[in-house]
């Protein structure tokens, strides 16, 4: 969608300032890579963590970048049709190649794929069986919450699922909807919360609520044909509306906020 300026014909000029945002801050937000930052023990550890990480994910985007440069040359010596569906083109690539390396590549892939789809799904069922729960203050047994957490799992796998399958967007688009998902609700839980002291309990669940709320919303109306006036795409207005909300709900209340702060987070305002 973009040119050698910035934006191609037809696009919103937003699009050039909410993207970076979204695929910086929203992979930070993602919930594996905050759950290994705060898995560390040491701070400075965050130096090894980065260096190491930056340094698969520019190889691994070269990757890409060759895939997509491959594709361009295969269509334009004739060797494939124009491809409909511009994710074919990874599976192009790798039939192409010899076969020891298709073997490493599809393990590889397949290795990829169940790590993430199982790290999320656990994600989503710890989040609901137990965290939703605890927020709600609701008290269960340990037995009900690993009840409630398979089915968790069963109806989140099985909703991913049909999404997935049905949604007729490309990959890219939805993990463009996950980053902007996860920025819009990171912002207001992380960075707010953890440079404000006066971020509230309250503040911080209600930018999250609005957060995930709009940005489902807000998706529908993109699909069903809305432009939004501003320019901008819809991830800056959830993002906006999270950080609204967080501040103007800490300012009305005090859970867990200034003089309320847990005694074992009060360090974190002083790093």
């Amino acid at each position: 969608m973009l040119d050698g300026w910035g934006l191609a014909e037809g696009s919103a000029p937003g699009l050039l300032l909410i993207w970076p945002i979204v695929f910086s801050i929203g992979v930070m937000g993602q919930p594996q890579v905050l759950q290994r930052m705060f898995s560390i023990n040491d701070p400075k550890g965050l130096r090894t963590v980065g260096l190491v990480s930056g340094v698969t994910y520019a190889v691994g985007s070269l990757l890409w970048l060759l895939i997509g440069f491959i594709a361009l040359y295969l269509v334009a010596s004739g060797a494939i049709e124009p491809l409909a569906d511009p994710d074919m083109a990874a599976f192009e690539f790798v039939e192409r190649l010899h076969i020891v390396l298709q073997m490493i590549i599809y393990a590889g892939l397949v290795a990829a794929i169940m790590s993430t789809a199982a790290f999320f799904l656990s994600v989503a069922s710890g989040a609901i069986a137990r965290d939703f729960v605890r927020a709600m203050g609701w008290e269960f047994s340990e037995r009900r919450e690993t009840w409630l957490g398979r089915v968790a799992v069963l109806v989140v796998g099985v909703g991913a699922v049909i999404f997935g399958l049905y949604g007729g967007h490309l990959v890219a688009i939805l993990g463009t909807f996950g980053w902007g998902t996860f920025v819009s609700g990171t912002i207001p839980a992380v960075v707010v919360g953890l440079l404000w002291k006066g971020a509230s309990r309250e503040g911080v669940t209600a930018g999250l609520a609005s957060a995930l709320l709009l940005n489902v919303i807000l998706l529908t109306a993109t699909q069903l044909g809305y432009s939004f006036p501003i320019g901008m795409d819809f991830y800056f207005i959830a993002i906006a509306v999270s950080i609204s909300v967080t501040t103007f709900v800490s300012y009305l209340t005090d859970g867990a906020s200034g003089e309320n702060v847990p005694e074992h987070v009060k360090p974190i305002f002083k790093l």
